[in-house]
């Protein structure tokens, strides 16, 4: 376990150190604690390499979760959408299949004998049939029949070839108008067209604003001739209320348009019924229907909108399902607020992590050191607590040498100095014994000066002749002296040069080796993250392989869920049939059958209620089982892209190895160069300084053998000067 700054550092413990210098470390080292700044570096560095790949990932799983919820929607949309469009279908094939009824009964044979006409009239007539008109009475009897049975049927009526025309309507006294020829109506010309087939006529509105439809078949006699045409008016209103009950979601909703454009039922806005949708003020809506695309985007009330179409093959209308995009993508921002909250839970974890351990293992003890040198500086020469056996625990024990080596030094140099203090002071008594002897000789001279005069006249005639031979040696001395400074200043520049050469060549050793030390760390670190990268991408690669089985067995049983509902489907399918005929053959048995085509329609509403949640539930089925493929498939790529990552991260490591090793033999190389260089570097200058020396010993020499010559010269001057006043003394003495 790393320690902190104190328990690192005991030069405070040392005897030499003051408490006040101890408290200036604290604070020092209570600074360089709160120094983040190379784990700040180390942490954003990492953080970044990190960022980048999740947030591309980030961006792609967005994109991938909308699109799916689009591509999800706009299939249950249209399955819907589907169902809507069989329900209709079944309604018109029912309106197909009682018009072609009555178009068949027995009684419409007395068609061709009904006389009540409103052609040649001037002015409106009941729609009923005339007083004489047998035949249109017995068939009124029939339309009030099937109106009566058919709560949606308004009216009922046909037409002769001869223009007579008979309706029953729920409306008491209702009239036709002047002139009325049901030939030269849309729905005669529809039915005559071809006879053997009951029509459907494209949807219009009543007088009191509801949508209708008349649904027509000619009639014809035993031998196929077209005796006229029967008709029923039905109201779409039910269509209508199954329009507005279709929720598309909470916000979705259903538009029906025809094939001529013409909206039939738009439940958010009821005053577009019966317009044409390039009409109705939304460009893109109309957009969309002509353009026959199957999805597209309107606006409703300033709100964007996801549209799916579905063309219905039997009534060539569109059935436009609409849903707000906010709704839409609700469980798309859920799942990437999901995504987006785990992945930056890992990252601050990561960054964590590397805080701490970069903390631990880097920052402490790099503040220890700055700590210990800044004691060292102070003249604080203390030790490092070192249990480490890595790089660090080499620097702590180089530190530790050092701060020795100082120590041990500085002690000498106090030694030194004490005892060039003990020279200075014998010096100090010699020079005052020094002077004691100068007094004493003084008060000799005049006693001895008559001896000393008569020994001075035989020693100052050895003098002279000693001053001779010395006046010769000295300027022999001084030519020789002149050579030998020319000679040690040549040597002198050779060797600065030379030592200038060698220094160059140890720095650039040493940068060398520096570059070295601090590379084979750099490798060493290098080394070790990739050793733990690849053990976290086996352990990733583990836990994706568990995924993986773990989403296979969730395909499987969402294959298993998607085969029952498909059964529970047949069997909505099948019930909702059973109903609908169940319906059709009550409406034949007439009143008696009235009860059971109640409940007949019970089922069919619970078959097709069924049929929806079956639907809901197949749907959402699907969507897991397609999620589970896509998870799978992801999965399985990133499966293969960690197995491909361990197995780069090994070369990775490997080559950090060798890296690792080169750079260990070239640090060491590079370490003996700079050693041996500083050593050259450090003879050199000892020997330019002894050169030094010998040039200004040289030239001291020079210059005394030149004011000895000179000394020589007033020495023998003096001699002379000397050996006149012995003779004066002697005479003056005698």
């Amino acid at each position: 376990m790393s320690k902190s700054v104190p328990e690192l550092y005991d030069g405070c413990n040392n005897s030499n150190v003051s408490g006040g210098y101890c408290k200036q470390n604290s604070t020092l080292a209570k600074g360089l604690v709160m120094n983040r700044s190379i784990s700040l570096k180390l942490m954003l560095g990492i953080a970044a390499i990190i960022i980048i790949p999740m947030g591309i990932l980030f961006a792609l799983t967005s994109r991938g979760i909308a699109t799916l919820s689009e591509e999800s929607f706009a299939k249950s949309a249209i399955g819907e959408l589907r169902q809507v469009s069989n329900v209709v279908t079944a309604m018109f094939d029912e309106y197909k299949l009682n018009v072609g009824m009555l178009a068949v009964d027995p009684l419409m044979a007395q068609l061709p004998q009904m006389t009540t006409s409103h052609v040649t009239a001037t002015e409106p007539t009941p729609s009923s049939p005339d007083a004489g008109d047998t035949a249109g009475k017995a068939l009124d009897a029939v339309f009030r029949l099937y109106r009566e049975t058919h709560p949606s049927y308004t009216n009922v009526y046909a037409g002769n070839m001869e223009g007579a025309f008979v309706l029953n309507s729920p409306v008491s006294g209702k009239t036709q108008p002047s002139g009325y020829d049901p030939r030269k109506r849309p729905w005669w010309g529809m039915a005559v067209s071809d006879p053997a087939k009951s029509y459907i006529t494209s949807a219009y509105k009543s007088t009191d604003g509801q949508p209708m439809v008349s649904a027509c078949r000619a009639v014809r006699d035993s031998s196929g001739k077209v005796t006229g045409v029967a008709a029923i008016d039905i109201t779409l209103g039910t269509l209508t209320d199954l329009i507005k009950n279709v929720h598309i979601g909470r916000t979705g909703f259903v538009i029906l348009v025809q094939d001529d454009g013409v909206v039939i039922s738009d439940p958010k806005n009821p005053q577009h019924n019966f317009q044409k949708i390039d009409g109705i003020g939304n460009d893109a809506l109309a957009a969309l229907f002509k353009s026959g695309a199957a999805t597209g985007e309107a606006v409703f009330s300033g709100k964007q909108y996801e549209a799916v179409v579905y063309n219905s093959p039997e009534l060539k209308w569109k059935f436009i399902g609409l849903i707000e995009k906010s709704e839409l993508m609700e469980p798309v921002n859920a799942a990437v607020w999901q995504f987006a909250t785990g992945m930056l839970a890992s990252l601050i974890g990561i960054c964590i992590g590397i805080w701490v351990l970069a903390g631990r293992l880097i920052i402490t003890p790099l503040k220890t050191v700055g700590v210990f040198l800044k004691d060292i500086s102070a003249g604080v020469y203390g030790s490092l607590a070192n249990r480490r056996v890595d790089e660090i625990g080499v620097i702590f024990e180089s530190l530790n040498s050092m701060s020795a080596t100082l120590k041990s030094n500085i002690s000498e140099i106090e030694a030194k100095t004490v005892e060039a203090q003990q020279q200075a002071d014998a010096a100090n008594a010699a020079t005052r014994e020094a002077e004691a002897a100068r007094l004493h000789a003084e008060r000799a001279k005049a006693e001895g000066m008559l001896e000393a005069a008569r020994q001075l006249e035989h020693m100052v005639q050895m003098l002279h002749q000693e001053v001779s031979t010395l006046a010769s040696s000295s300027e022999d001395i001084r030519e020789a002296t002149l050579v030998q400074r020319q000679r040690i200043h040549e040597t002198a520049t050779a060797m600065e040069e030379m030592n200038s050469t060698v220094l160059e060549v140890a720095k650039n050793a040493s940068h060398a080796a520096a570059q070295g030390t601090d590379a084979r760390d750099k490798a060493n670190q290098g080394a070790e993250v990739v050793g733990r990268s690849l053990e976290a991408m086996r352990a990733s690669e583990q836990k994706a392989l568990e995924l993986r089985e773990a989403m296979g067995d969730l395909d499987k049983q969402a294959h298993g869920i998607g085969a029952i509902m498909t059964t529970i489907e047949d069997i909505a399918d099948q019930t909702n049939l059973l109903a609908l005929n169940a319906a059709i053959e009550a409406a034949r048995a007439g009143e008696a059958g009235r009860g059971f085509a109640v409940v007949a329609d019970e089922v069919r509403k619970l078959a097709e209620k069924t049929m929806h949640a079956t639907k809901e539930v197949s749907d959402s089925i699907l969507s897991i089982q397609r999620v589970a493929g896509i998870n799978v498939q992801s999965v399985e790529e990133a499966v293969q892209g960690l197995d491909h990552a361990s197995s780069l991260a090994g070369e990775s490591g490997a080559a950090l190895g060798d890296i690792v090793t080169s750079t260990n033999q070239s640090a060491g190389q590079i370490q003996s160069i700079a050693t041996a260089a500083e050593q050259q570097a450090a003879t050199s200058e000892e020997i330019n300084k002894s050169i030094d020396e010998i040039n200004a010993i040289a030239g001291q020499t020079d210059e005394r053998a030149e004011a000895s010559l000179q000394a020589t010269r007033r020495l023998e001057d003096l001699a002379l000067s000397l050996s006149g006043l012995i003779k004066e003394l002697k005479d003056q003495s005698s």
